[in-house]
């Protein structure tokens, strides 16, 4: 249907007035007379680099890419930002004023073919507002950075194959359709998300390792999987610093399941925890402060790729806390990615029975 020029303006201003209501800090440059519909041929001078699709985001059926995709045609395109949840707009970033303003004239006010012949709305926002702060903090999504900002973490993208991960998966998958939960007391459900050990169990009404065999430092559990040989011998070829992991964890996790924060037991197991991500890839976050008087945290966020490894060593290990926050989606590079099933194998090595941590985080340390 073909909306007549004061149709399409007072779509727009309803749309506007949202905006004002939800982000009261953002302002736009009006452009418009509610009569033509006529967009002005100068530009203002108190034009930004930021456009915003007033009807455009993923609670409207709007991906990331289809937003790359569209205004990726556009000189001067940079990268799209869109919200998690119920928001109607996302914002799109050029590398000048002018270039927002031509897309801006070019696509204001059209029917996209390839989104089933939405009529886009668009403003340009005035230079004054910056609408970064809005976004939630964006996820590290490089080793490199990672590594800066957690002393302690390395990340080594595509460390398993794809092909490999989905015969694993597939492995896992038989195992359990094999061995029900119901009938298999290897395997727990917790919150969210289901657990297996090998090695060695771990007790988590006690947040402790199993020690409970009379006559022996640990109660053992079978020993690590086959399957498990070739993927820790490719690990210590990288690491081969770190000694042979005797313990681990699978975590099966539904989409939106998650973990709360936490630091791995330090009376329980030494240095490194080593986390291999199959399935969804998922940002986790990770948090510390400097004593245990201190209320505040410093949260840094990382995206975990799918067949991705991660390494905990040191700070990594001892002084900050991981998370998985239960939500169904996470925003990368200020697009938003739905969670799927995902797998980790959480391997790690026991402390010995009367070895004592001296990590020296004492507000952290059990």
């Amino acid at each position: 249907m073909i909306l007549k020029p004061w149709q399409v303006f007072k779509r727009k201003k309803k749309m506007l007035a949202t905006l004002r209501k939800l982000h009261p800090e953002i302002q736009i440059i009006t452009t418009e007379d509610y009569n033509t519909v006529e967009i002005t041929n100068t530009i203002s001078v108190d034009a930004s680099c930021w456009l915003i699709a007033l009807n455009a985001s993923y609670d409207s059926k709007i991906t990331g890419i289809m937003l790359a995709d569209l205004f990726g045609r556009c000189s001067g395109f940079i990268r799209s930002e869109m919200f998690l949840g119920a928001m109607p707009h996302s914002f799109i970033l050029f590398n000048s004023p002018q270039s927002a303003y031509n897309c801006y004239k070019l696509l204001d006010n059209t029917l996209i073919s390839q989104w089933n012949n939405k009529l886009l709305l668009l403003a340009q926002l005035d230079k004054c507002c910056d609408p970064l702060p809005l976004f939630p903090q964006r996820p590290i999504t490089t080793a490199s950075d990672a590594a800066l900002a957690i002393p302690g973490l390395y990340l080594v993208p595509d460390f398993i194959s794809v092909c490999n991960s989905l015969d694993l998966v597939c492995h896992l998958k038989s195992h359990w359709t094999s061995c029900p939960i119901s009938t298999d007391p290897a395997w727990k459900s917790l919150q969210r998300r289901r657990v297996l050990h090998f090695g060695y169990s771990f007790d988590y009404s006690r947040n402790e390792i199993d020690r409970t065999v009379v006559g022996s430092d640990h109660a053992q559990l079978p020993h690590m999987p086959e399957w498990s040989v070739s993927i820790l011998d490719q690990y210590t070829k990288l690491f081969p610093q770190y000694p042979f992991p005797n313990q681990l964890t699978i975590n099966h996790y539904f989409p939106g399941g998650g973990i709360a924060p936490h630091s791995d037991r330090h009376s329980s197991f030494i240095s490194p925890i080593v986390i291999i991500s199959l399935g969804s890839g998922l940002v986790m976050e990770f948090r510390r402060k400097s004593s245990l008087s201190d209320p505040t945290y410093t949260t840094v966020h990382v995206y975990l790729p799918p067949c991705s490894l991660m390494v905990l060593d040191g700070d990594a290990r001892f002084a900050w806390e991981h998370a998985i926050r239960p939500r169904t989606m996470d925003l990368i590079d200020g697009n938003v990615v739905e969670r799927s099933e995902r797998w980790s194998l959480t391997f790690r090595n026991l402390r010995e029975l009367h070895d004592v941590c001296q990590c020296g985080y004492t507000h952290l340390c059990n």
